[in-house]
């Protein structure tokens, strides 16, 4: 234990290839020797009457250039790690299978000039590198800032990108490296953390980063919170305990500070539906079906169409569906399909393809809540990928 406990000499350990890297190079090698013609006696005896060699099978293209990549990752993974640079160091670090415990603590120890060398290597991120599939430079950058140097400095970067390329930085990130840097993320937070149950610690969680999330994203981090409290809330209600009234007011306080926002209709739409959704959800389950329903359509009213981007809590309309509920789910469907209608005014060819799609999608779904029926309400992921 003492040298795994010995950080120097736990990155060298890592930066040896691992040996699942060399099971899968092993299998390799065997299909590729597997493609080989046998050297048989019926082999030899055909060869000699034939008076000519068969032509021996080659590898797949495909398969060789999958030994030589693997063959290329090996060699890579092999030097040294204090003979790289910080940009082999970041490759290295988002190149997966062990990769970041071996970069990682070397670029910790390596420290402010590491940092710094980051720091540039952000500043010249191109908005091409981060549509790039095949790259994990930029998400390799950002984690090891988080895990590594967060700093003041470091927080400035990120703000200075995202004022560059926009929303190319998650709010989560700035909020989970202001949690870091406020002290508030540290040793005793995750001792209780790990004290929870699960849909507690989602709670938890949330709660760090509505504590540190930048003020312009507050509405985000409410939402969320109010989220997990309502699943916590869920995950004890067939108990009497303490944890379901805590996690039900939660859930309430976080659904009412969404919802007095300041021009929260024009900020988030999804805001607006989610904070009702929550509200209503609790009253269902206290039995006051008049306050859930009218909850219900409340939240239908945002005018701006974000389900075209993000799917809706379907849980409210099916749990007053049970109770028959049908008439106030045909109104919710009915103010869905308008602001899809609105949303599409104006819009891109894309965004009014998918305004024709869900009209019809509203329209079969309120058919078959006045036939009696469930719909299925799955379809409203489905038909945003098609």
């Amino acid at each position: 234990m003492a040298d795994v406990d010995n950080v120097d000499k736990l990155a060298e350990m890592m930066a040896r290839v691992s040996l699942d890297q060399e099971k899968r190079w092993a299998e390799f090698r065997a299909q590729a020797d597997s493609r080989k013609v046998p050297k048989t006696a019926a082999t030899k005896t055909t060869k000699k009457a034939a008076g000519k060699v068969p032509a021996r099978k080659r590898p797949s293209k495909r398969l060789e250039q999958l030994t030589q990549a693997f063959r290329e990752d090996l060699e890579f993974r092999a030097r040294d790690v204090e003979t790289l640079t910080i940009a082999e160091l970041v490759e290295l670090y988002g190149s997966g299978c062990g990769g970041d415990d071996s970069a990682g603590p070397e670029l910790k120890r390596r420290g402010a000039p590491a940092r710094d060398e980051l720091i540039r290597m952000l500043d010249g991120i191109t908005m091409a590198e981060l549509e790039d599939p095949e790259s994990q430079k930029f998400t390799a950058i950002l984690d090891i800032i988080q895990y590594c140097f967060p700093s003041e400095k470091c927080f400035r970067a990120l703000e200075k990108l995202d004022a560059r390329l926009p929303n190319c930085v998650g709010e989560r990130t700035f909020a989970r490296l202001r949690a870091k840097l406020s002290g508030q993320d540290n040793a005793a937070w995750w001792k209780r953390h790990a004290k929870m149950s699960p849909s507690e610690r989602g709670l938890h969680h949330e709660e760090l980063l509505l504590a540190n999330c930048r003020p312009k994203a507050k509405a985000l981090f409410l939402m969320e919170a109010a989220r997990a409290a309502l699943d916590a809330f869920e995950a004890a209600r067939q108990t009497e305990d303490k944890a379901k009234r805590i996690n039900g007011k939660k859930a309430e306080a976080y659904a009412r500070k969404i919802l007095a926002t300041p021009d929260l209709a024009a900020k988030s739409g999804e805001a607006v539906h989610y904070g009702n959704h929550v509200l209503g959800m609790l009253a269902f389950y206290q039995g006051q079906l008049a306050r859930a329903k009218k909850y219900l359509i409340e939240a239908s009213k945002a005018r701006e169409p974000w389900f075209v981007s993000a799917v809706p809590d379907w849980a409210l309309v099916e749990a007053l569906l049970a109770e028959d509920e049908r008439e106030t789910v045909c109104e919710y469907l009915d103010n869905m399909k308008a602001a899809a209608k609105s949303g599409s005014v104006g819009a891109d060819k894309k965004a009014r393809e998918l305004a024709k799609r869900s009209d019809a999608l509203f329209d079969r779904w309120k058919k078959a809540v006045l036939a009696g029926k469930t719909p299925d309400f799955g379809e409203g992921v489905r038909w945003m990928t098609k």
